[in-house]
């Protein structure tokens, strides 16, 4: 059998064109497909952890989530509360001339109504009245209660009473001075006041 050297020339050749070609094609796949897949892997495992800390973080969250709108549920509760109880500014002079009423209903009567000067607390104003009437303790002792059992709220500071005589109001006994605070609505609203606090 005779060895053809040119075949095996040739094939040689043939392999080195073949073998130079599968290493192009392998160094082609590698740069073009594979590097950008696998950055775009890593990208997206990183993007990955990423999102994963972030649902770690609601996940806490979500764990309190029932006792916050609880709290937020009673928070609200109580604001609606407040608005029912507290009259709101435009219903001061109709509350003013209830507690005036009040006061002569109870057999008291008035020397002086002076409207002091108004102070704003967040969500509440408070509208003080400077009040001084001849009365008896037990008519007195009325007015208070009916005061305490009105809807709204209203704080009486400062109280002094002195026995009282004089021949010009004889079923008087006492003589009361004091300044009766009124709690009013301000009207802002609840969003803001929370928003605030931030």
């Amino acid at each position: 059998m005779d060895f053809n050297a040119d075949i095996f020339k040739k094939s040689k050749n043939v392999w080195s064109a073949v073998i130079v070609l599968e290493i192009l094609l392998v160094g082609g796949f590698i740069y073009k497909v594979y590097q950008p897949r696998k950055r775009k892997i890593n990208e997206l495992k990183t993007r990955i952890s990423q999102e994963q800390l972030i649902l770690q973080k609601y996940r806490k969250k979500i764990k309190n989530f029932g006792k916050v709108k609880a709290e937020a549920d009673s928070i609200e509760q109580l604001w609606n509360k407040l608005n029912q109880i507290l009259p709101s500014q435009s219903e001061v002079p109709r509350w003013i001339k209830k507690i005036a009423l009040m006061g002569l209903r109870n057999g008291l009567e008035f020397t002086m109504f002076k409207p002091l000067t108004i102070s704003v607390k967040g969500f509440y104003s408070i509208y003080p009245l400077e009040i001084d009437l001849l009365g008896t303790y037990k008519n007195f002792g009325k007015f208070v209660e009916d005061l305490t059992n009105s809807p709204q709220v209203t704080k009486i500071t400062n109280l002094d009473i002195v026995s009282f005589k004089s021949k010009d109001y004889p079923e008087f006994s006492i003589k009361a001075h004091f300044t009766l605070q009124i709690y009013v609505f301000s009207g802002t609203k609840m969003e803001t006041l929370l928003n605030e606090g931030k």
